[in-house]
């Protein structure tokens, strides 16, 4: 669920950039049909962007200076994924049930309005009577209405105009069908199906489709003896009457900004280098939606570590070992709340012990379960904050005890200097990477397959397996005064 809410922010996110860039960058430029690419090619890449991994791909290891890609805001940091075990449901946490119960019946109030325009529509196109057949239909309409296209049709009410308003307002209509811009119309309405929730969704709507009449009055004014000032009047005519939502309308845009684009002067050639800009634009949305983009840049390997090789008669500084992975808890312990002795606290343990509960999840922070979310079977689902004693106490009553800290993992072992002994067993055995020792008793390898092996030298046994696979063994070195071993 968490997922699903992280992938609407950023598609958010992503829409409202993109109508921040028109409006700052290319509203003012007379190239409609620029522009017009420009809104369904962006609103497309915004529902694909969040899904792009590109982290495999970026590998160059100087990117993790670069400060420009430290600074780039990211989304993915919006959610932090939580331990899950194998047994372990997501947690379910209300806020998120109640958006998405908003969500639901916003996109139903949605759906349903625009069935409702759809419904509207045939009914309209069934009572409306067909003056031309052909690849454009007319269709007479006996209703106050603005006229408008959908499809390949033209509906219009021929009484309330005059023959040679008709012919302009066809002509304008044609071009709308003739550029297809019924399916920008379908675009918008599915945009602000899914994104009714986001304003940015409802400013593109406007602003995609004030730009689709723009291109048609251009349309119109380019062709031969075209009458701006006419035209212009025709716009006023038709301006108070009635439209239809879901069409191209012939008066859906503003009447001021319509006639200020007519007759702005064409935007020069050299400002279409404007849209260059889009490029960067889209890298910025493209690493702001990565999950883990530093991550991906500082787990790659380091060419410049790799280049140092043992050299003859010398064995190079060992490089620290692995990590240890952290201890298993202890099998037995005492139940602090029961009083009950030599009681499993593992997880398993935690179940049998617990048979109503479906499922745990623990919560972590620094090593450390904060909080954790409890599932019974029957459906009831129980928060406790560890960080309050009396939730704390709460829990442990009604589910016995179970392990806040995780122990911490045991020391490595301490690599000392190698001396001529060293230097020769690590010539003859090519294959291993390390040696150190635990105390003067246990001679730890590391391989350079990744395994570790540990010898005890005062066992017999161990001493002969050592010594057949690796010959003939070095001396412990004298301990460090701060040794522990």
């Amino acid at each position: 669920m968490a997922a699903f809410f992280l992938y609407n922010i950023k598609l958010s996110v992503c829409l409202g950039v993109i109508y921040l860039f028109y409006y700052l960058a290319l509203r003012n430029l007379t190239f409609y049909n620029w522009n017009r690419f420009f809104f369904l090619l962006g609103t497309a890449l915004c529902f694909l962007l969040p899904l792009i991994n590109v982290g495999p791909f970026l590998m160059i290891q100087e990117a993790e200076n670069l400060r420009i890609i430290k600074e780039i805001p990211n989304m993915g940091n919006l959610y932090t994924p939580m331990l899950h075990t194998e047994r372990v449901a997501e947690p379910a946490y209300p806020i998120f049930q109640f958006i998405l119960v908003l969500f639901g019946l916003g996109l139903l109030v949605q759906g349903g309005k625009l069935l409702i325009q759809f419904v509207s529509f045939f009914r309209l196109r069934r009572s409306a009577t067909r003056l031309q057949h052909g690849a454009l239909n007319i269709y007479q309409v006996d209703k106050d209405i603005a006229p408008f296209s959908f499809g390949n049709a033209i509906f219009l009410n021929k009484n309330l105009l005059q023959p040679a308003e008709l012919h302009e307002i066809i002509r304008h209509e044609q071009v709308h069908i003739n550029q297809k811009h019924t399916l920008d119309v379908l675009w918008l309405e599915l945009l602000t199906l899914v994104n009714w929730y986001n304003p940015f969704v409802w400013l593109l709507k406007r602003a995609i489709r004030q730009n689709l009449e723009f291109i048609a009055d251009r349309e119109i004014l380019l062709m031969p003896h075209s009458d701006k000032k006419y035209y212009q009047y025709l716009l006023l005519k038709v301006i108070g009457l009635p439209d239809f939502t879901i069409a191209n309308q012939f008066n859906i845009s503003s009447l001021k900004t319509r006639i200020n684009m007519m007759n702005r002067m064409p935007s020069k050639q050299r400002e279409s280098g404007r849209f260059l800009l889009v490029i960067p634009m889209l890298a910025f949305l493209l690493w702001a939606c990565q999950d883990k983009a530093e991550t991906a840049f500082k787990d790659l390997p380091n060419t410049e570590a790799n280049k140092s090789e043992v050299q003859a008669g010398s064995v190079p500084e060992a490089p620290p070992p692995p990590p240890a992975p952290p201890a298993p808890l202890p099998e037995t312990t005492v139940d602090i709340m029961n009083g009950k002795k030599d009681e499993p606290i593992t997880l398993e343990a935690f179940f049998k012990r617990n048979p109503n509960i479906k499922n745990f999840t623990p919560i972590l922070k620094n090593n450390t379960i904060v909080s954790a979310v409890v599932e019974l079977k029957s459906g009831k689902k129980e928060n406790y904050n560890f960080k309050n004693a009396g939730e704390l106490a709460q829990f442990h009553q009604r589910y016995g005890y179970f392990p806040i800290h995780n122990p911490p993992p045991p020391p490595a072992p301490v690599v000392r200097k190698m001396d001529s002994d060293h230097v020769s067993f690590m010539k003859r055995n090519q294959q291993v990477a390390m040696l150190g020792w635990q105390g003067n008793e246990t001679m730890v390898v590391f391989l350079k397959s990744g395994e570790r092996e540990e010898y005890d030298l005062k066992n017999k046994e161990r001493r002969a397996v050592a010594q057949s696979k690796f010959g003939k063994l070095p001396q412990a070195p004298p301990q460090p005064p701060d040794s522990k071993f």
